[in-house]
């Protein structure tokens, strides 16, 4: 499949009226390798305690909503207090060098309990604020290209015509003749984007604040190494890893 957006795909996009964005932050309670399954074993207390105090159950997918950490920040911190203790002691503290795994905030649409997209490399507080500020601007943008990214054979492609949003998600390496299109009432996204940014933003800041230092954002000084890019197509692969948020 090509890695550019196919204009052919526009006729097969799908309008969808009623859905929800938010950003989500992934917890340590879903397992596939060893490394994950020791984390989320000894993370299952601290994971439970987080989730009690939200009034929520363990989610399944591994991905808390932002909206639902609102005023919750002070049991956010132990959890990452807990979890930072626990990678340490696992001898995985060169895990807290970037976001993906254990810190990731992801960019999350959703239709009912379907996601729809799985913005396969967008894994750090940093690429989810900068995705939800195109959105939130998308009403005052000249119609064409809003965001375009590739890595690693995904892709993602949004664009604006005719007063919607349209947003293709494929893999290059894929063999399906016509990836997953929808388009979203330009509008509505934009004001779904600026609560999230408004959710988002003091949250991450006072987690910064709370530890001193940014686990949730890529370092300049470490950026993912195509090895680590590697490991992320390997888990992708074993379906272990990029569930559509």
């Amino acid at each position: 499949m090509t890695p550019n957006f196919d204009e052919a795909w526009r006729d097969k996009a799908r309008p969808v009226e009623t859905f929800s964005l938010d950003a989500v932050f992934e917890i340590a309670c879903v397992g596939g390798t060893e490394r994950l399954d020791a984390v989320a074993a000894a993370m299952r207390e601290p994971v439970r305690t987080l989730c009690d105090a939200l009034g929520q159950p363990i989610p399944a997918s591994g991905a808390l909503p932002c909206a639902t950490l609102v005023g919750h920040e002070a049991p956010l911190v132990a959890y990452y207090r807990a979890l930072i203790d626990t990678l340490i002691a696992q001898g995985a503290a060169s895990s807290l060098g970037n976001p993906f795994p254990w810190f990731s905030i992801k960019p999350s649409i959703r239709r009912g309990d379907t996601g729809l997209f799985t913005f396969f490399y967008l894994d750090s507080a940093a690429d989810t604020v900068d995705l939800f500020r195109t959105l939130r601007d998308a009403p005052s943008a000249p119609p064409g290209l809003l965001f375009h990214d590739l890595d690693q054979g995904w892709a993602m492609h949004i664009d604006k015509a005719d007063g919607r949003v349209l947003v293709a998600e494929w893999d290059c390496e894929d063999d399906s003749p016509v990836p997953d299109v929808f388009t979203f009432d330009t509008g509505q996204l934009a004001a779904q984007a600026a609560t999230a940014l408004t959710h988002l933003t003091p949250i991450h800041a006072a987690l910064v604040r709370a530890f001193n230092r940014d686990y949730w954002t890529f370092r300049p000084s470490a950026p993912p190494t195509p090895a680590a890019k590697g490991f992320l197509k390997f888990l992708h692969a074993m379906g272990l890893r990029r569930r559509s948020t």
